[in-house]
């Protein structure tokens, strides 16, 4: 759950990123999105996306490649996976690089898009340091259930 939640994050933040209203009881989006961004390799494409904005690097890339292929082993060999000593701290590590990254995307969404476009949606004595969307809030109340007992 925890990387479903991550890569969701991820590509809900650049679909709505190119969002352009409703039309006809229908969401649009603009062009780009449509040519750039949805359809196959969605998540690759919106991590990418990421990249060429500064809120990702490169080493961010290739540990999300790592995260998916964890998880693809996971999914796979869950039983064997789940029985094994080393799972706990591996996940634990992972899935707190993972909020981590959340909260680089979330804090560059809203100090970059949010209160740019949308000045007046951020009250002025608001606290932004620690401001998170709710996968975030939702994946770090996750990690502190299970990991902090």
């Amino acid at each position: 759950m925890a990387y479903e939640t991550f890569k969701n994050n991820i590509i809900d933040s650049v679909r709505v990123f190119y969002w352009d209203g409703v039309k006809d009881g229908k969401e649009q989006y603009a062009n780009e999105y449509k040519v750039r961004y949805s359809g196959k390799r969605c998540f690759e494409k919106s991590c990418q996306w990421f990249v060429k904005m500064k809120v990702l690097s490169k080493d961010d890339l290739n540990l999300i490649k790592f995260f998916t292929d964890l998880r693809n082993d996971i999914a796979h060999r869950f039983l064997k996976n789940i029985c094994d000593d080393k799972f706990e701290s591996i996940a634990k590590e992972y899935i707190q690089i993972m909020i981590n990254m959340n909260y680089r995307i979330d804090n560059w969404w809203i100090r970059e898009i949010e209160m740019t476009t949308n000045p007046e949606s951020i009250p002025e004595n608001a606290i932004l340091e620690g401001a998170a969307s709710v996968p975030t809030y939702l994946l770090s109340y996750i990690y502190d259930k299970y990991f902090k007992n």
